[in-house]
């Protein structure tokens, strides 16, 4: 349903809560962003890469389908794949990014 999608990281439980993490493959640099969910379905994009509006598309549509709340961008670095996503999901979602000043 997803192309984008590499295998699913198995879910974590930890003292009662669930935390999810999808990974998602984009652009063709090939690079990994993360969606990570809580409980709470409020969840956090790590390194939204996705630069083609497909891409942005499977991104939105996942989101929707959980019923998910994204809360913050984060990148792990500013390499151009990385960053290729954030103002689409800043405007998109109206949240901050957020990036290690290294």
């Amino acid at each position: 349903m997803y192309p984008c999608f590499r295998e699913k990281i198995p879910t974590t439980k930890t003292h009662d809560k669930m935390i999810t993490i999808q990974t998602f493959v984009f652009n063709p640099f090939q690079e990994n962003t993360y969606l990570v969910a809580d409980a709470s379905n409020q969840c956090i994009v790590i390194d939204p890469g996705c630069h083609f509006d497909e891409e942005r598309q499977q991104l939105v549509s996942y989101i929707k389908d959980k019923q998910l709340k994204p809360q913050l961008i984060v990148q792990t670095h500013g390499h151009i794949a990385h960053v290729l996503g954030i103002n689409f999901l800043k405007e998109y979602y109206r949240i901050q990014a957020l990036m290690h000043p290294a």
